[in-house]
């Protein structure tokens, strides 16, 4: 892909104005992607002050940058005028100092570390690992592979002592699930046979419980019948004896005014015949 004049000139002419250009995404208070993030904050430690460029606000500028430096990704560190790389190289330059050296920084020191071991410690080493035996008690200077065996060495002598403290609490933790798993293997195991055997039993048993319910509820409705239909009759039985009493009482009174009116009848006709008789 070709690049324009009109694009180039602007490229170089940010490149002219500033040291330090970096070609990015997003900015340095907001970077936009991983890799711009890592870039600047590399840049941060080393610079107090540089210039970027948000390749996401400007199309012509994020295309023609790749053509201008012949580099194919975003970010893009320029220093006076000269491409560096991209993320990764900013990262690996800063490893190795040669960043700290191109901007002027004090490079990170990478002389190996002096150790001081006690004795109690050097007894110690010597005895968890024997590639160590050489070592001389106090003061030792350790070329960088050596300190990285002595650090490994003390690695592997902190596990042990770890596994060392934690074994009789990992062993019994251990017990006790083996204990459990074997209880839970010799418990009775329910077959789908006896699921089913005690599936049909409950369904009989509820079913039985149902009838018998059903029973006891018409026998209670015949007995409230039976019993409604003995008070009626005894109601009824009351108001005929009520009906006989009644007429026995009215004949008797009606025989009673027969008799008297009789009484009276034979009465006069005596007393008439007596003054008959007189008058004779």
């Amino acid at each position: 892909m070709s690049l324009d004049s009109a694009t180039r000139e602007r490229i170089e002419t940010l490149l002219n104005e500033h040291r330090v250009v970096l070609f990015m995404k997003g900015n340095r208070s907001q970077p936009m992607c991983g890799f711009s993030a890592s870039a600047t904050n590399v840049l941060n430690e080393l610079l107090p002050d540089y210039h970027t460029v948000d390749v996401l606000q400007d199309a012509e500028i994020r295309e023609g940058i790749k053509t201008y430096g012949q580099w194919p990704t975003i970010p893009q560190l320029y220093v006076e005028g000269e491409l560096v790389g991209g993320a990764d190289i900013i990262r690996q330059m800063y490893g190795s100092g040669e960043l700290h050296a191109l901007f002027g920084a004090t490079p990170p020191d990478r002389t190996p570390p002096e150790i001081t071991i006690t004795e109690k410690a050097a007894e110690a080493i010597r005895g968890s690992h024997s590639k160590i035996s050489r070592m001389e008690l106090g003061r030792v200077s350790f070329k960088e592979r050596d300190v990285t065996d002595l650090l490994e060495v003390l690695r592997r002598s902190v596990d042990r002592a770890q596994a060392s403290r934690s074994g009789p609490a990992s062993k019994a933790a251990s017990t006790g699930k083996k204990a459990a798993a074997k209880k839970t293997a010799a418990a009775p195991k329910t077959t789908s046979k006896q699921t089913a055997t005690a599936t049909k039993n409950g369904t009989s048993k509820a079913s039985k419980d149902k009838a018998n319910s059903a029973r006891k509820t018409t026998a209670d409705k015949a007995s409230t019948a039976r019993k409604s239909t003995a008070d009626t009759s005894s109601g009824g039985k009351s108001t005929t004896d009520k009906a006989t009493s009644g007429g026995t009482t009215t004949a008797r009174k009606t025989s009673s005014g027969g008799k008297s009116t009789t009484k009276k009848a034979t009465a006069a006709k005596q007393k008439a015949t007596a003054k008959k008789s007189s008058a004779a």
